[in-house]
């Protein structure tokens, strides 16, 4: 027995020199092997790599890319996108120079971009791209176009699928014609989008000019500290899944102003507040397909030419100051309520209209502001409270004393208090419209009913009203007053 299991043992052995004599290959063969491993793991990578590059460096496929991209951009922002010079520098990243934003049909510059870099940052296969850009322009007159473009082909779209995008911008330039806005613009935005709702979050800064004081880029001096300001916040979301879809924005400027012409622009009609004026505060604004509002919490208008917002009145208000709206609520561009302050130094007013403020609202005057024959009364401060609402206008005097006392005074010099608030702050809105237009009229030939105090009253007056004045104080008043239809449907 134990000579079998020996002779077993040494079968056992013996197999795999079996084995290893039938795989022994003759040393051709070896060799054969080890050129086929080369070519197909080392030679036919290196030739695709070097062919695929220089078929990037070749006239005809930047050409075609850039048909390519100038295509897919142009369908997707709804702009006409030209590029001067693009190169791949890796499989799906892309560099680019020079690219130009027109009007699709006016051809009208939008603006340009000098150098973008485009790549697809997707990880575990989620489609996800990071688009940074490095110095541009672009043309007021037709932001407007731009942001709405954006707003209807991204953010309102939800069957396009868009991928996550992330966008980093610096040292962009928004310019009036040759007057310049902002600058060196530094913009972070983050989109993402699903058929349930998409959202756009942005953050951004910007360089002040030299004549700005206590200002060194991004930061400010407060009591000899340098403190880094917060950046201006601005969040978009769209829900589709709701019965009328909407767009929430919602911006806070913290620490930056936002020159009042931009957003004029934005706005799609002129807001004649001076070409300095600027504003820094909260707001929150809700658009639908037909209509949109807009709710304040607390915003300041700073450098306000007040001869700019009068111009269309027939008495005059001169001056530089500034506008502090607390809260105010705004339906179709139609102010529904509000709470302002009004704050003048070193300006004047019409003395005719001192007159008829005594007359229509009621207004305390001191004798001695009449005195001598100027048209122009100067005044060193002027500061009131409005309180406006579909039944009428509140105002109260707000400017203190030398002791900071408040004594009920609306103007102001050296000496004191010169014109006070009326015994009844509460003006009704027929009265407000006398005292603008500048002509006396029958209040009676209005319709006594509720809602004759809004924009109607308006709209019979300039027809009572002989001469421009109330024609031009219709315009003025339009984003004042709230019109019937409008109330009636926020009821």
């Amino acid at each position: 027995m134990h000579a079998i299991a020996v002779l077993g043992q040494d079968q056992n052995t013996m197999l795999p020199a079996r084995w290893a004599k039938r795989l022994k290959m003759q040393e051709s063969t070896q060799r054969n092997l080890c050129r086929l491993g080369f070519v197909v793991l080392a030679l036919i990578p290196t030739i695709l790599t070097i062919s695929w590059s220089l078929w990037c460096m070749t006239p005809f496929s930047q050409m075609l890319t850039k048909s390519v991209w100038e295509t897919h951009l142009t369908r997707t922002i709804g702009v006409s996108v030209q590029i001067d010079q693009i190169c791949v520098i890796a499989p799906n990243r892309y560099r680019i120079r020079g690219l130009q934003l027109t009007h699709p049909e006016t051809g009208k510059a939008i603006g340009n971009l000098e150098r973008l870099e485009l790549a697809d940052s997707g990880e575990g296969g989620c489609d996800a791209w990071l688009v940074k850009v490095n110095g541009g322009h672009l043309s007021l007159d037709s932001l407007r176009y731009l942001v709405t473009q954006l707003h209807e082909r991204c953010l309102c779209q939800p069957q396009q699928n868009y991928p996550r995008v992330s966008f980093v911008a610096d040292d962009i330039n928004i310019a009036d014609g040759e007057t310049i806005l902002l600058r060196s613009i530094h913009w972070e935005s983050q989109f993402d989008g699903s058929r349930e709702q998409s959202i756009l979050r942005c953050t951004a800064s910007w360089k002040p000019f030299p004549d700005e004081t206590n200002s060194i880029n991004n930061a400010v001096i407060n009591n000899g500290v340098l403190k880094t300001v917060q950046p201006l916040t601005l969040i978009a979301n769209r829900q589709h899944s709701i019965v009328e879809p909407m767009t929430t924005w919602r911006v806070n400027s913290a620490g930056y102003s936002i020159p009042v012409a931009l957003l004029s622009s934005l706005y799609g009609q002129p807001l004649a507040f001076g070409p300095n004026a600027t504003v820094r505060g909260d707001f929150e604004s809700k658009q639908t397909r037909y209509d949109w509002d807009l709710l304040i919490s607390s915003i300041k208008v700073s450098d306000v030419k007040w001869d700019q917002v009068t111009a269309a009145l027939p008495f005059r208000l001169l001056g530089s100051g500034g506008v502090t709206i607390e809260q105010a609520y705004i339906y179709n561009g139609q102010v529904h309520n509000a709470d302002a302050i009004i704050e003048l130094r070193n300006g004047s007013i019409s003395r005719a209209w001192l007159a008829n403020s005594q007359q229509d609202l009621s207004i305390r005057i001191l004798e001695e502001v009449f005195t001598g024959a100027i048209t122009m009364v100067p005044f060193e401060a002027m500061k009131a409270r409005l309180t406006m609402d579909a039944t009428g206008l509140e105002i109260r005097g707000e400017v203190p004393d030398v002791q900071g006392n408040v004594i009920n005074s609306i103007l102001a010099d050296g000496s004191g208090g010169r014109v006070y608030e009326p015994e009844s702050p509460k003006v009704g809105w027929s009265k407000v419209i006398r005292w603008l237009t500048n002509d006396p009229f029958d209040s009676t030939q209005f319709n006594n009913t509720s809602n004759s105090n809004s924009l109607s009253t308006i709209q019979q007056a300039s027809h009572v009203v002989p001469n421009d004045g109330a024609s031009n104080v219709e315009r003025w008043l339009t984003t004042v007053l709230p019109s019937d239809k409008a109330i009636a449907q926020r009821r």
